[in-house]
């Protein structure tokens, strides 16, 4: 570079200096251009250049691009990289570049090359059964086809019910590519397979879901099992906690309940063992018409007198395990089994009448559960014929089996062996006094039982006895009504979350007792064979009182005393139930029933007597264990 200072005469000194280029640059730029980083495949026409050049004369000033090296793209600024699309059509592609210097001299056209790649693998040709042995392995076989490289092949797999899924990697070997899935269980396996090519480009069989492997098993079958694979024996004895109810996720080849059974337990002797199902508004026992067979979704509750009874299944095969299972429902109680041998949330479960789903647990008392554990059994209530959905793709995450009752008392009630501890009343936000989701069904009779229920045949929407009775804050009376056949001293206990102890007021409407929870928190009396009614009443003092007085039963009897022909009777009761009046003679002897039935709340008449002789008699109402008498005496 030359600089040259001009001076201009006639005038005082001055200059100014000029920068130019006069001596002569005939030397292009050099450079080089690399596709996507040296990649060999693509399965984009948009792809990113890594651009370099240099130049010792004037430096490297612009650049320009072409598929074709014949049309180009217009010169732009040099700078050391740049996004770039390619032409359409599989193949390989080359892109070119040139560069610029600033006195204009060009270089030649360097280039890069890549092929363009966007059709998947083809899987075809899976070579698998649809069913397998347990414990055995299983070999898969399959053809992937592809224009031009192959990556990898890769298996996904896990046991039924699992959520997260192993892999490993195909081999290529005669034509095949193989993979050995590992020793199966009775949960069975469910997998895919996906091909890469070097593009990139990745394809999947089957397109969504998983191949289901049903699995064979051989006799004499399978049965629950703990943490230490050893079989799970049923408890033994004759309480009615040692009911257990019990499914089998697999389809028999002998379909027969009865086979099942007396194969594992021996010949049908009721003293021995005893097994049933609930079939709408009925029970149906292993002897009769009707008992259910053995196959997915069945469930059957059971007592064994002997200890370590098991029920091996026998052989059989389960279900696919990426198909919903299907069952319908009668009106009233259902027993359902898991269908499935792995755990199932009861979010997974939808019933088409859109009612609200409960599943009900015994395991030596009532609970209200929302897993499905294989092996074991449940039952629901339906209000009206429909058809239970259980989805087996939707897996257990968390496990909570309390309902959230907000405050609430739990009552317990006991009488000799027989127990009832699922009982629950409560205040919760949103809740109603009438019908709401929290309020839930009291289960089926079990055995030799003991039954703890909140009547409401009241609610215009689901009405009956129900386990749960959650209601809105404020004063509350809750009536409960306890049941059983044992003729022994009942127990009922109450515990108390957020609400105090000394708040509410337990009231036996039966026999007018009034407990306060000061210093106690249990309540005994004599069962008669009769329903025994309470009231548990919450609110202020003035509240309290006046339900007091409303709680207690009223029961009324009027005769004529003195009567020529007919005797007439008016009665009066408080609550529904059965009574019984008859005439009794001075002897005691009865001698003539005049009503024996179940009757409703309110008053009655009833007349009799026509035939008895002159003479002193006696009227006898018997009407939840209460006795009341009344003296009449009849002339001619």
């Amino acid at each position: 570079m030359l600089m040259i200072v001009f001076f201009c005469l006639g005038f005082k000194e001055t200059s100014f200096i000029a920068n130019r280029h006069l001596l002569s640059d005939t030397v292009p730029p050099i450079g080089s251009i690399i596709i996507n980083n040296n990649a060999g495949y693509t399965n984009s026409i948009l792809v990113n250049l890594d651009l370099s050049a240099s130049d010792e004369g004037s430096g490297v000033d612009s650049m320009r691009f072409s598929n074709d090296s014949i049309s180009w793209s217009p010169w732009e600024e040099y700078v050391p990289w740049k996004s770039w699309t390619l032409t359409s059509g599989d193949g390989l592609k080359t892109v070119y570049v040139q560069y610029r210097d600033t006195s204009g001299n060009l270089s030649i056209p360097y280039s890069d090359q890549i092929i363009l790649d966007t059709a998947p693998p083809n899987i075809s040709n899976v070579i698998s059964p649809d069913t397998i042995n347990i414990n055995d392995t299983l070999l898969l076989s399959l053809t992937v086809t592809e224009n031009y490289s192959i990556k990898e092949v890769l298996v996904f797999y896990r046991g039924g019910g699992e959520t997260n899924f192993s892999w490993g990697s195909a081999m290529f070997e005669s034509g095949f590519w193989r993979y050995t899935l590992p020793y199966s269980s009775i949960k069975g396996f469910e997998y895919y397979i996906e091909a890469y090519d070097s593009a990139g480009n990745l394809s999947r069989k089957p397109e969504t879901g998983c191949y289901s492997l049903r699995v064979r098993i051989n006799d004499p079958g399978e049965w629950e099992r703990n943490i230490n694979d050893e079989l799970v024996p049923l408890p033994s004895g004759t309480a009615q906690t040692n009911y257990r109810i019990v499914s089998f996720p697999l389809t028999r080849d002998n379909p027969s309940a009865l086979d099942l059974f007396e194969k594992n337990l021996g010949e049908y002797e009721p003293s021995k063992w005893r097994v049933g199902q609930y079939k709408g508004e009925d029970n149906v026992y292993i002897n009769e018409p009707g008992i259910g067979s053995i196959k997915p979704g069945e469930a059957f509750f059971v007592i064994v007198k002997d200890p370590n009874k098991v029920l091996l299944s026998g052989a059989g095969t389960t279900i696919r395990t990426d198909t919903i299972f299907k069952k319908e429902l009668l009106v009233g109680w259902n027993m359902l089994g898991n269908p499935f041998p792995f755990q199932i949330p009861v979010s997974a479960i939808t019933l088409d009448n859109g009612e609200d789903v409960t599943i009900y647990s015994y395991e030596g008392s009532w609970s209200i559960v929302n897993t499905l554990k294989p092996w074991k059994g449940y039952v629901i209530r339906v209000t009206s014929e429909t058809y239970i959905n259980i989805d087996p793709t939707i897996r257990v995450k968390t496990v909570k089996e309390d309902l959230d009752l907000g405050r609430y008392i739990k009552i317990i009630a006991r009488c000799e062996d027989a127990l009832d501890d699922y009982n629950f009343i409560g205040f919760s936000e949103n809740s109603k006094d009438e019908w709401d989701r929290k309020d839930k069904f009291e289960p089926p009779l079990l055995g030799k039982y003991i039954s703890l229920y909140f009547p409401h045949y009241d609610w215009d929407r689901y009405s009956g006895r129900y386990t749960t009775d959650i209601r809105k804050e404020g004063n509350q009376r809750f009536d409960f009504e306890v049941i059983t056949e044992i003729v022994n001293d009942v127990r009922l206990n109450f515990e108390f979350n957020g609400i105090e102890k000394n708040t509410p007021v337990l009231v036996d409407r039966d026999n007018g007792d009034i407990i306060r929870f000061k210093e106690k928190d249990d309540y005994v009396y004599r069962n008669n064979g009769f329903p025994r009614h309470f009231s548990l009443i919450l609110g202020d003092e003035g509240y309290i009182e006046r339900e007091i007085k409303k709680a207690i039963n009223i029961v009324e009897l009027d005769v004529n005393p003195i009567t020529f022909s007919t005797i007439n009777i008016r009665y009066f009761i408080d609550v529904d139930g059965e009574i019984e009046i008859s005439i009794y003679d001075c002897a005691g002897r009865k001698v003539e029933r005049l009503l024996k039935n179940k009757v409703k709340r309110g008053e009655g008449y009833i007349s009799g007597g026509n035939n008895l002789r002159a003479g002193v008699y006696f009227v006898r109402m018997s009407y939840f264990g209460k006795n009341i008498t009344r003296k009449v005496l009849k002339v001619r």
